[in-house]
């Protein structure tokens, strides 16, 4: 058993997240804590293992090593995730806003209000 469980653990971990993601959302927990604390309590678990059983000794990493990857993860997972979606829907709403100006139509469809009531203004 023990040979196997090296080969287990990150499956496991990734379904449990998974499982963890799922039951959060049915709890009715926000979409923003289903997502991160499943993925930090699998990032906090495989760092825990890595530390304690790692495949060769000479490959245990340094605190510093550890602090590092973890800020980075931090950066890339959170941080750059965030701006490259905030760009992206700025990239959208000037090409939808540059292409409206040069179609035929003009994009004046007719904006509704929740009350389902007409404002008459541009829809863009």
């Amino acid at each position: 058993m023990s040979r196997v469980l090296p080969y287990l653990w990150y499956p496991l971990l990734f379904a449990g997240a998974i499982a963890a993601f799922a039951a959060m959302l049915a709890a009715g927990m926000t979409l923003v804590l289903a997502t991160y604390l499943p993925i930090l309590a699998a990032a906090l678990v495989i760092v825990v293992l890595e530390l304690r059983f790692p495949e060769r000794l000479e490959w245990r990493p340094q605190g510093s090593d550890v602090a590092a990857d973890a800020a980075f993860m931090a950066f890339v997972q959170i941080l750059l995730a965030r701006t490259l979606a905030v760009l992206v829907v700025f990239a959208i709403a000037e090409w939808m806003h540059w292409w409206c100006l040069r179609s035929r139509s003009g994009c004046t469809s007719t904006l509704r209000t929740p009350g389902g009531r007409t404002t008459g203004r541009s829809g863009w």
